[in-house]
């Protein structure tokens, strides 16, 4: 209509609904009364879609010593989507320790998973290369001289090993000497 039959305007939506970081649902509704009491609505649905989901922050693979592998110990790793508000997930997670190794050497690995609250699950694994142990090292020996009598008699004895490494790591031990060679009067 126009002139006084005219009835126009606008009015302000009325939001309801909640989201999450999983998303939801959001609602806005109209509604205007006119002059003669007559009551008019609309409404629209806004489906709020999940935020994206976290990523860990990037790990190397490293090569350590045996030595450091005897006292490694998985650390926490973060993760974040970039979002704000309850559009965020981040946070932390501690790391899972598990592989093998030896004083030959060995591959340990970290595993970090998380499961946010809509079900999504994220992982990250870090190979940590451990190095064989240093080899073995005898103990320093000296030539030696011996008189003829004593030699019917020698024995060559022992001799003590060891690569100063300590736990898994350690090469350490005895082996007998064996003689060879000859003598005569």
């Amino acid at each position: 209509g126009t002139g006084v039959c005219e009835i126009s305007g606008s009015v302000p939506g009325e939001l309801s609904g909640s989201y999450d970081e999983c998303g939801g649902t959001l609602e806005v509704d109209w509604t205007y009364t006119d002059d003669c009491q007559r009551t008019i609505t609309a409404k629209k649905t806004i489906t709020v879609l999940p935020a994206p989901a976290a990523e860990f922050e990037s790990v190397d693979n490293i090569t350590i010593t045996c030595e450091e592998a005897n006292s490694f110990e998985a650390g926490s790793l973060s993760y974040t989507n970039g979002g704000t508000g309850a559009c965020e997930i981040s946070g932390s997670v501690q790391g899972e320790l598990s592989g093998q190794y030896s004083e030959c050497g060995g591959l340990l690995f970290v595993d970090w998973t998380y499961t946010d609250d809509c079900q999504r699950t994220i992982t990250e694994r870090q190979q940590i290369k451990v190095n064989p142990a240093p080899a073995a090292e005898f103990e320093e020996v000296e030539n030696m001289e011996i008189t003829c009598e004593e030699a019917n008699s020698f024995e060559p004895g022992s001799l003590s090993y060891t690569n100063g490494g300590t736990g898994v790591c350690e090469i350490s031990g005895s082996v007998p000497g064996e003689l060879s060679g000859s003598y005569d009067e």
